[in-house]
């Protein structure tokens, strides 16, 4: 049985996806989303922590960045990519 954020337990009456890794936030473009709904507009950003910045492995935490005073931009133009991978995802829950 899940829990939420509050450590109620929450009866699952939907289709359960498998347990992913926290790389996968990236790689399915649910950081992408979380921030541009989330963060963005509030002017922070959450990112995904790694030993070092090379690492390919798995993030070792996250961190806040901003501080609230304006819309926070990337500095790298984000591509259409993590939009898609956000989708796909959603789809193959849905089926």
């Amino acid at each position: 049985m899940s829990k939420d954020s509050l450590g109620t337990d929450i009866k699952d009456t939907t289709v359960q996806s498998e347990i992913m890794p926290f790389s996968a936030l990236r790689t399915h473009g649910v950081l992408w989303a979380i921030n541009r709904t989330l963060f963005h507009p509030r002017g922070y950003a959450m990112a995904l922590d790694f030993e070092t910045p090379e690492a390919l492995g798995e993030p070792q935490g996250w961190t806040l960045l901003g501080d609230g005073s304006e819309q926070y931009e990337y500095l790298n133009k984000i591509t259409n990519d993590q939009f898609t991978a956000f989708e796909a995802l959603l789809r193959r829950q849905r089926r």
